[in-house]
């Protein structure tokens, strides 16, 4: 509410003659509910939906060294308050009996190998040329 009059950015969907969600936690079930409605009502011919996610930024942005100080306290707060999405799904599917220990350690076990074989191919990687990053920019 600091830079706009609305408390929720999803609010002025309205104003576009579209629905807007708002999901306030780190909730990995209710984005991938909204996404699918979502989803459903532009395939069926029903235009968009603004999707609003209430989050909070726990790490520095980009990756880049941060000039804003934040508190270990504040980001402890803010992970307590919303959650800890892929934990706390994690936690949903096996107590449900969807997900196992194994199955979960093959799926981490994966997700490193993929990991490590994104970063050797970006590090291979040739610069894009400067050019391409104002390519299909039209605003």
């Amino acid at each position: 509410t600091e830079s706009t009059s609305v408390e929720d950015i999803a609010d002025r969907a309205g104003g576009y003659g579209i629905p807007g969600v708002v999901i306030r936690r780190n909730d990995v079930i209710a984005v991938h509910n909204a996404v699918q409605d979502a989803i459903y009502r532009a395939r069926d011919g029903k235009g968009p939906t603004l999707i609003e996610c209430k989050t909070y930024r726990w790490s520095v942005h980009a990756g880049l060294p941060s000039l804003e100080s934040r508190s270990k306290e504040e980001i402890d707060f803010w992970k307590r308050k919303l959650g800890y999405p892929i934990r706390d799904l994690k936690k949903m599917l096996m107590q449900r009996g969807i997900l196992t220990k194994p199955a979960v350690t093959e799926i981490e076990e994966k997700i490193k190998v993929d990991l490590e074989e994104a970063v050797e191919f970006a590090e291979k990687s040739p610069f894009p040329i400067v050019e391409e990053a104002l390519k299909h920019v039209y605003a």
